[in-house]
């Protein structure tokens, strides 16, 4: 039980575009991005597969946290959204004219918690799963 109250304590982190125009790096972002990659020995990102690079690349949040207004792209603003981490696989981003959100998708978390023996569940964990799925579906949400 302690594990997962620590789980659900922790934050994960998603790079967004929060201004319309759309999500770029700064040559400077950019060239820090691939020094790390070449660090790993893997190929650097050329500037027109910018799209290659995932939101929650552990990297990317780095550099945008790092630099702070000097990681944004001509015209770009990165922001960093944080999500409790069991949601971690329940988000994509919705983009209108290069302007981003964060969507929250609740089935994956669901699909997850529903992989369990529900048949061994005695009527009051029954009733618990049921509650906490009814929550997660009322709640759907931008984070």
């Amino acid at each position: 039980m302690e594990k997962e109250e620590k789980v659900e304590k922790q934050q994960y982190k998603i790079v967004y575009n929060a201004v319309y125009g759309g999500f770029s790096l700064s040559r400077e972002a950019f060239d820090v991005y691939n020094k790390k990659r070449l660090d790993e020995k893997l190929e650097p990102i050329l500037q027109t597969e910018i799209s290659l690079i995932s939101r929650d690349d552990p990297h990317l949040i780095q550099i945008v946290e790092e630099l702070g207004l000097r990681a944004n792209g001509r015209y770009g603003k990165l922001k960093i959204q944080s999500i409790p981490y069991q949601y971690k696989k329940c988000w994509s981003i919705r983009e209108y004219d290069g302007k981003e959100s964060i969507i929250f998708d609740a089935v994956p978390y669901i699909r997850e918690l529903l992989h369990c023996d529900i048949d061994s569940f005695n009527p009051t964990e029954t009733r618990d799963l049921l509650k906490k799925i009814q929550h997660l579906l009322c709640e759907a949400r931008f984070f």
